[in-house]
């Protein structure tokens, strides 16, 4: 009988080691992930530490001019979508074709911190790129039937 407790309570103990492990896991927030292509573009471009501070604050001040922008987009968007006109939708062009501006500002931003032998991987640098921010942007998909 003694035998029987002693187990009962080894499992309990388990049992209850085991689900604390699993809930510090799954209810303990992920640390922040830096953005992996940043990381890619600096062995790309093979910067120096120097060259690093500067490119990832270029990336944050790039980062923070498209939120502004695709927040802007979005109020007009859905104010087109409840009253449509050719103005909401000449204002919401512009926007585009300024974040499309911005983002080639930004890439001239980076390629002028550029060393002459690091220039040569700069067309590399920015296919990537290019690749990158297309994927986010059809990240979720074609539109469905």
């Amino acid at each position: 009988m003694k035998k029987d407790i002693v187990y009962k309570l080894i499992i309990g103990l388990l049992l209850g080691i085991n689900l604390l492990q699993m809930g510090t896991f799954m209810f303990n927030p992920k640390p922040p992930q830096q953005d992996k292509f940043q990381d890619l573009a600096i062995e790309i471009l093979n910067l120096t530490a120097a060259q690093q501070q500067t490119f990832l604050d270029f990336a944050h001040e790039h980062r923070n001019k498209m939120v502004n922008l695709y927040k802007k987009e979005s109020r007009l968007v859905t104010q087109y979508f409840e009253t449509p006109s050719d103005t909401l939708l000449s204002t919401i062009s512009k926007i585009e074709m300024e974040k499309i501006q911005a983002t080639e500002q930004h890439f001239l931003d980076i390629k002028s911190m550029l060393d002459t032998n690091q220039v040569s991987e700069f067309a590399r640098f920015k296919k990537e790129a290019l690749n990158s921010i297309l994927e986010k942007n059809s990240a979720s998909g074609p539109p469905r039937d």
